[in-house]
């Protein structure tokens, strides 16, 4: 897995750390050991024009992704740093496990997941995302 990485913000996250939520990852799915992805950290401003130029919602979220639909270029995953912050906050959470959750989602997404489709389809992926980081966490 080749991995880009780009933080537009003060992180503590790095490479490292989405690389090893898709070792775990891949231990769940299959997807081409050779692919490539980006990874985006950014803060709400930021993340909240992206909504709105590709979605049409101007508002910030936690997490977007962009399929490329290619073998080896599986996409962009975009995760806002200050709202996954507020949600882990106010969840209880460490922002070490929201910050993966919501990687876990994005690369989910990328790999054609869809939450939005069907009570079936967000069942299957909710449940996925919580056995794969779940996983993770017990291996770090």
């Amino acid at each position: 897995m080749k991995l880009y990485f780009d933080a537009t913000v003060e992180t503590q996250f790095g490479e490292s750390f989405f690389l090893s939520i898709t070792d775990q990852i891949a231990e769940f799915v299959e997807f081409e050991p050779d692919a490539e992805l980006s990874v985006v950290l950014t803060d709400d401003e930021t993340i909240s024009g992206i909504n709105f130029q590709y979605r049409g919602k101007d508002s910030p979220t936690d997490v977007l992704s962009f399929p490329m639909n290619e073998k080896l270029m599986l996409g962009d995953i975009v995760i806002s740093v200050e709202t996954a912050k507020k949600q882990a906050d106010e969840a209880g959470i460490t922002l070490y496990r929201e910050a993966a959750f919501l990687f876990i989602h994005g690369f989910l997404h990328l790999l054609g997941f869809d939450h939005e489709k069907s009570l079936e389809d967000e069942r299957e992926m909710y449940d996925l995302q919580e056995e794969i980081l779940q996983a993770w966490e017990s291996n770090r």
